[in-house]
């Protein structure tokens, strides 16, 4: 009788143990059937990003770039390798700023550029009274810039229109700064000028004691900004008062980086 038991459990034993195996086989099967096609599924979603446009997939790095050959230029950042070049009607003093796909370029054609950044193609352009040689700011949707015919432009992002614009007393070469709802540039008419970024309205003017060809730089409320007087400034950024002025040997038309 006790045999017949010890029997019976051993019995038991070895069939519940090749249970455990089949269910382990089974469950193993499953799972790298789930993997596979998990894998050939992720294949095909990279294949799809990386060769189709329009999906998931980042564009290639760009530098996009100026000379005074009259063109603007797109290269592959990794390899310098050209991707298309636009040609304008002269010289290109000024810097690019590129904001959701657009370049916009001033040119001394007497032309605002708003460029495909893929492509090259024009978007639109504008024309101004004399060389643009400052470098665009786009915020929320508006390009400001200045240009030799002494104004401070305010254009529509997406069609090139006219916002505003307010005429100093000479060439604004400098490249306006837009912080707060409000616009910060310099011009060579010795004054550095804050504007209501929506009407163009003045808000502020500091006088230097010369020319401003510096463009500013704002942080925490102040504007760091070079003048041809050989002093660089720290002005109030609401209401323009004199934070303090510093003096080196010679004229300052570099533009300040605070870090």
């Amino acid at each position: 009788m006790t045999h017949t038991r010890h029997s019976t459990r051993s019995f038991i034993l070895s069939l519940l143990s090749l249970l455990v195996v089949l269910v382990a086989v089974v469950f193993s099967v499953s799972w790298q059937r789930q993997v596979s096609q998990a894998a050939g599924a992720t294949s095909h979603l990279q294949l799809k990003l990386a060769g189709q446009p329009g999906n998931w997939a980042s564009p290639p790095v760009s530098v996009y770039i100026g000379s005074f050959d009259h063109h603007v230029y797109a290269l592959n950042a990794s390899t310098g390798v050209r991707r298309w070049g636009k040609q304008t009607g002269n010289f290109v003093e000024s810097s690019p700023e590129v904001v959701n796909g657009t370049v916009y370029i001033g040119s001394n054609d007497d032309h605002v550029y708003a460029l495909n950044a893929s492509t090259g193609a024009l978007r639109w352009r504008f024309t101004t009274g004399g060389p643009v040689r400052s470098s665009p700011e786009v915020v929320n949707g508006t390009v400001y810039v200045g240009s030799d015919d002494h104004r401070v432009y305010a254009l529509n992002a997406i069609t090139g229109a006219l916002r505003w614009s307010f005429t100093t007393g000479e060439v604004v070469y400098s490249s306006p700064e837009v912080v707060n709802g409000t616009v910060y540039v310099g011009s060579i008419d010795d004054y550095v000028y804050a504007l209501n970024a929506t009407t163009g309205a003045l808000r502020w003017r500091f006088t230097t004691g010369g020319a401003v060809y510096s463009s500013p730089e704002v942080v925490n409320g102040t504007v760091y900004i070079g003048s041809d007087d050989d002093r660089v400034y720290a002005l109030n950024a609401t209401t323009g008062a004199l934070r303090w002025r510093f003096t080196t040997g010679s004229s300052v038309e570099s533009s300040p980086e605070v870090a």
